[in-house]
């Protein structure tokens, strides 16, 4: 299947504002204050647990398609479940740990990595994973969702409006 770069764009910036509408609006702030999960007397309801599979099944096929910002689907994923954005970044960073060596080999093979790139990519997410700690752990949950949906939804004008 072929989509073409404007369709693209316009599919990502899409599904980026969905994803970060649902994280921002989506309360999770009483989970994260929890000792426990899932917080004692609020068992899982098996409706909940469809939706994450499916979810999940959609994050899985997005990534195979799409390949950009997985990581905010699997967060309002996580979120619907329960997950504040520690726990749910956590989740998020497993699942990317298990499919990019895969899709990272299959595009070696072809040829198609551009290393420079990619190791800048991994230092820039590295960096910004320790600062994204620090912040949470300075300001709070509430802050970090904040910042969190004003970049993403920022992403998503500028694929919309072609940058």
């Amino acid at each position: 299947m072929h989509v073409g770069d404007r369709a693209f764009q316009r599919i990502l910036a899409l599904v980026l504002v969905l994803a970060a509408g649902w994280i921002f609006w989506h309360p999770t702030d009483s989970v994260a204050d929890a000792k426990t999960f899932p917080p004692e007397g609020t068992e899982p309801l098996l409706l909940r647990l469809i939706f994450c599979g499916v979810g999940f099944y959609g994050v899985g096929f997005y990534g195979g398609f799409i390949q950009a910002g997985p990581g905010f689907i699997t967060l309002a994923v996580t979120s619907s479940y329960g997950l504040d954005l520690i726990r749910s970044n956590a989740v998020k960073v497993s699942l990317v740990l298990m499919f990019t060596p895969l899709a990272l080999a299959i595009f070696a093979y072809s040829g198609r990595v551009d290393w420079a790139t990619g190791f800048l990519l991994a230092a820039g997410t590295f960096v910004g994973a320790l600062v994204g700690v620090r912040l949470r752990v300075l300001k709070g949950q509430r802050w970090v969702r904040g910042v969190l949906t004003v970049v993403v939804v920022a992403f998503a004008v500028r694929l919309l409006i072609g940058g």
